[in-house]
Parts: structure tokens; sequence; C-alpha cells
């Protein structure tokens, strides 16, 4: 991710393209299972931390390869490994519907994943990814979180 942000910020999209094209479709077929899980990260000890880590690395390098035409949102690997999946796989964690059934040694501040979910909801016009960034804001109305994230997935 960052060496195709600092190819754009010197003026080199083709660079910064065939990088998202090879390494980042890459990962995503790597670390992605066709369910949408992160095996990597569910077998580590704050497994829902490392999971939102990841998918929020994943979702700022789709946000990079908006800026050379490089689709990674909409990429699916085989068996439709891919972001969407990712998330969907995560969001009935965030909005509750689900218990964390993964090693989580401590809690997790999962508000910060806020903007970049709200993003996403926008993005695959997912009425669910925006219900559970919502629950989120929701949370605790003085959370920094709530300074960032765009005015219309707040409620009035």
């Amino acid at each position: 991710m960052q060496t195709a942000a600092y190819a754009i910020f010197i003026g080199d999209s083709e660079l910064a393209a065939r990088i998202l094209e090879q390494r980042t479709k890459k990962r995503i077929t790597a670390q992605i299972k066709a369910d949408g899980s992160l095996p990597q990260e569910l077998a580590r000890t704050r497994s829902f931390h490392y999971t939102l880590y990841v998918l929020n690395a994943f979702i700022r390098t789709a946000r990079i390869g908006e800026k050379v035409g490089v689709d990674i949102w909409n990429y699916q690997a085989e068996e439709g490994k891919g972001i969407y999946n990712a998330l969907a796989f995560v969001v009935p964690y965030i909005n509750g519907t689900k218990k964390w059934p993964y090693t989580q040694i401590k809690e997790e501040d999962e508000k910060a994943f806020v903007p970049l979910l709200a993003y996403a909801a926008k993005i695959y016009d997912n009425v669910e990814f925006q219900s559970a960034a919502q629950r989120l804001l929701e949370q605790d109305n003085t959370h920094y979180v709530n300074l960032i994230t765009e005015r219309e997935f707040k409620k009035d």
C-alpha cells in the first residue's frame, strides 16, 4: 500500500497501478478465504483486532486503486475471495448479531474502523455495512471517530 501511495505522490500512476495489480491482488488471494475469513489473523491472540487491521489495509489500498483505475473493491479471486466477502464475514460480529468465537485476549476499540466501513458501505451500496458503522457510532458520542466520519452516516 505504501509503495503504491508513494508512486502516486511522485506522479508515477503506472507504477502504482502495477503494484496494486501484482501485489494487492496476490495478497487478497492468499489472505482471504472463500467465506471471507482471514485465517492468519484468526489464529492470533487478538484475532478481532488483526482482522480489522488487515481489512483496514485492504480498504485503504482499494481507495488508492481508485486514483489509478485499479478496481480492488470488486476484485475477486477464486471462490469469491475479496474485500466484500471479508467485510460480510466480520460485519455480523460488529453489529452484534454474532459473538466473536475466536481468541481475543483484550477488548478492542472497533470504532476506529467506522470511517472505512462507512466508505465501504457506500462503495457496495450495502445497508448491513452501513448499519454496522452506524451502530458503532452510536455507542459513544464522544469518541473521536464521530468527528471524522461523514455526516450522512450519523442520525440527526
